[in-house]
């Protein structure tokens, strides 16, 4: 059995436009670059019992929305495995990882990102 959860975002896909900080909030010496959302600890998920007697496997999309902490705040099954107790834990899953927000000019910055986890025997 190897279920695994992409490691890192695979087909990263930002969803939701990310606004750049006013010049008022930025810091005024900042010369950190922008850097992408990244997942910082993936959780294996589990294929549960009932799906193992199902024979059931699958991939799927689960599209989480970060906090500007990096903080889980909603996921949503984008694309389904086909199974019901598959896409339970794939929502799961991605709520029990834990991410780094991404940084725009110097200000951590909330989105919506794609994650793959896929559930094979």
């Amino acid at each position: 059995m190897s279920n695994r959860f992409a490691l890192g975002f695979l087909g990263l896909a930002l969803a939701t436009a990310l606004q750049p900080a006013s010049a008022a909030s930025r810091p005024a010496a900042c010369s950190a670059t922008d850097s992408p959302a990244q997942l910082m600890r993936a959780i294996n998920p589990v294929r549960p019992s009932i799906a193992i007697a199902q024979n059931a496997t699958g991939k799927a999309i689960v599209e989480v929305k970060l906090s500007t902490s990096g903080s889980v705040v909603a996921t949503r099954i984008v694309e389904s495995t086909g199974n019901k107790w598959l896409d339970r834990e794939a929502l799961d899953t991605a709520r029990r990882s834990t991410f780094v927000p991404a940084v725009q000019q110097c200000t951590a910055t909330g989105g919506s990102y794609r994650v793959t986890i896929e559930f094979s025997e």
